[in-house]
């Protein structure tokens, strides 16, 4: 899986999905072959060879590529437009590109006039030429690309969209109270006028299909919540006080929303959480704030789609009901994939197989497989599959008239489907395209034929130093948590080759290692010939240890960096005994600035006592100093998360 993480990178999250950019790309699609990227048409034909280090997919009509360090972008012939000479660039939207030099964006046209004010951080695209914008500040307005003209003022939190120009916008305002920070939620439309304004309400929900929930408080009892529906003009449509715990749960579909419920007529037991629970149920309210579905037996309502909805009774099963709450079709399901319907279809399990139906609630696609992807159907296509014997999950690919495309062999895919009669997919680890008769038209050449590679990125590294202790009976008191485990155990020191009386970190960057089965490393060694035992910080078995190189300015600058993690679980702590040392691989940098590499490492400092780890002191070491290369962008681009990202480099 790391390496996975690291040959993604190099491609820039090569299969990200991006649905928007990759339709517009006019039947060219971009393939690496041997590190390089290149790109091919519908057939599997070399359109542009690979020669790029890196590169995206096209958006209106060019791409943006990295020819040794810097980024330019190509036309569909492979010839800069704009010559290769900025340290990133993102791909064209509505005319507008962000590239960036020394870390800071400047967001040009094709052209290569600046488009926007340097001030700002980040755009988000809406329509007809507006885009938020986000300033250095992490304040945000709108911006009209055309008139180079704020429409709203950059002085929010954040701003939502909604289709129809519509926008929840946020900010934050201090108590005179107590001086704690309040949010303030108003409804906006896109040249900035106020619909809603900031006092009305205590909470604006996102729209959806034109309505928003609010919250705010009774004028008669500061303690009581009342839940509330507008509508894109502002209109309150009725207005329904939470008592008796009655809230509304969830966005209005067809009209009709989830509301949580609660018998409050039955007697309460002192201290028995599961009472309450169990008195805990949910039905639909409407539009006019009527409760059109109250039935203390339904303990799970899904929400309306497609006129659709699934109910889910105390007996453990689903039904489907119409927006007249009345039951559509005879079949009772064991379990309903997401929300239910979606275009037409809903993926259900039926006596521990899955199938798909229709809105009648009959089979059209008869329950037998081990699962079904939850995208549902595609264009006509659906996504099964079933667990191989390394207890992974495989898909295969069938029409919803029941005809097989392809086998169960395909380990991930994009999201967006065929995207111009291709599907962009995983095969036996490898970039792979299909056709829609399932035929394979391209795919990447095996790894065992191709040589080891520098790793050529322009992005920050993730944090890659794992190692493992078993537990010391000295920390297990003072440092419990933590369900991180490594494979790389201390060994014991039998050589003099490390410093003596101390903890040190060691890179032989003369002798050549494989770093992630595919390219060349150097070993890294973390060895305590000090007298104590020494104790790391650590997330999931990730030591707080990374690279750093100096910069064009001689100054060491990180070149990879250190996730987070929500769990507290996450965090624990690795201990060193006197005499034993850890081995690491670090990959051999490649790019256009040659410069000089070192390795930090953090530890907890031995003499100090402290009984909580977030007390104790840390030390910081250096390793001794090696050359290379690298590329701008390294010191500064971590590339962003996506959540539904095939393969993506930053998902573990």
């Amino acid at each position: 899986m790391i390496y996975m993480r690291i040959r993604f990178c190099l491609t820039f999250a090569l299969l990200t999905i991006s649905s928007i950019l990759f339709a517009q790309s006019n039947r060219l699609f971009k393939i690496v072959d041997n590190g390089k990227i290149g790109y091919i048409n519908e057939k599997g034909g070399i359109e542009i060879p690979t020669k790029f280090n890196n590169g995206k997919d096209f958006s209106e009509g060019l791409a943006s590529v990295r020819l040794n360090g810097r980024y330019g972008f190509i036309d569909k012939s492979g010839n800069f437009v704009i010559q290769p000479k900025y340290d990133f660039a993102t791909s064209f939207i509505n005319g507008i590109a962000c590239v960036y030099m020394n870390g800071n964006p400047i967001y040009i046209n094709k052209n290569e006039i600046n488009a926007l004010d340097t001030i700002f951080q980040s755009i988000h695209s809406i329509r007809n030429h507006k885009v938020i914008v986000r300033t250095k500040t992490e304040k945000v307005g709108i911006f009209d690309s055309t008139t180079k003209k704020l429409l709203v003022d950059t002085i929010y939190k954040s701003i939502t969209p909604y289709n129809t120009g519509i926008m929840i916008v946020r900010d934050k305002v201090k108590n005179k109270d107590n001086n704690n920070y309040k949010e303030r939620f108003a409804v906006m439309d896109s040249l900035g006028s106020v619909i809603v304004n900031f006092s009305k309400y205590d909470k604006i929900y996102d729209f959806n299909e034109g309505f928003a929930r609010v919250e705010f408080k009774d004028t008669n009892d500061n303690y009581e919540n009342i839940n509330g529906v507008i509508d894109v003009k502002g209109n309150l449509l009725f207005q329904s006080p939470q008592k008796n715990n009655n809230i509304i749960d969830k966005d209005f579909y067809n009209g009709l929303a989830v509301v949580d419920l609660y018998e409050y007529w039955q007697p309460e037991i002192n201290g028995v959480i599961s009472n309450s629970i169990k008195k805990s149920y949910q039905g639909y309210i409407n539009l006019k704030g009527e409760v059109v579905l109250n039935d203390t037996n339904n303990t799970y309502l899904k929400r309306f789609s497609n006129n659709r909805a699934f109910i889910h009774d105390k007996k453990g099963k689903y039904i489907i009901i119409d927006t007249k709450i009345q039951p559509v079709g005879n079949e009772v399901f064991d379990d309903v994939q997401d929300n239910g319907f979606k275009k037409g279809y809903a993926i259900v399990e039926k006596n521990y197989n899955w199938g798909i139906i229709d809105t009648f609630g009959k089979f059209i696609i008869d329950p037998k497989f081990e699962f079904i992807h939850k995208l549902g159907v595609i264009d006509g296509y659906f996504f099964y599959g079933l667990y191989g014997n390394d207890n992974n999950k495989y898909y295969g690919i069938s029409t919803i008239k029941g005809e097989n495309i392809i086998s169960p062999i395909i380990q991930d895919f994009d999201q967006s489907g065929f995207v111009n009669g291709i599907l962009k997919a995983i095969i036996d680890n490898r970039l792979t395209y299909i056709d829609k008769l399932g035929n394979i038209i391209w795919q990447e050449k095996k790894a065992e034929n191709i040589k080891l590679m520098t790793l050529n990125i322009d992005c920050m590294n993730r944090g890659y130093f794992y190692a493992y202790s078993r537990p010391n009976n000295k920390y297990k008191r003072r440092f419990e948590g933590g369900f991180g485990e490594s494979r790389n155990l201390p060994k014991i020191i039998t050589s003099e080759n490390f410093p003596k009386k101390q903890l040190s970190v060691t890179v032989d960057s003369i002798t050549q290692d494989t770093f992630q089965n595919k390219f060349i490393g150097y070993k890294v060694f973390v060895a305590n010939k000090s007298k104590k035992i020494i104790a790391f910080n650590a997330q999931d078995s990730r030591l707080k240890m990374k690279v750093q190189a100096l910069n064009e300015n001689g100054i060491w600058r990180d070149i990879e960096y250190l996730p987070s993690s929500w769990c507290g679980n996450s965090y624990h702590t690795l201990t060193l005994n006197k005499n034993n040392y850890w081995t690491f691989i670090t990959p051999k940098y490649e790019g256009e600035i040659k410069t000089r590499f070192r390795v930090e490492l953090k530890y907890l400092d031995p003499n100090d006592k402290s009984e909580k780890r977030r007390d104790q002191t840390e030390i910081t070491i250096y390793s001794n100093e090696y050359e290379g290369s690298i590329n701008p962008a390294q010191f500064w681009n971590k590339i962003q998360y996506f959540s539904n990202g095939l393969m993506d480099p930053y998902n573990d």
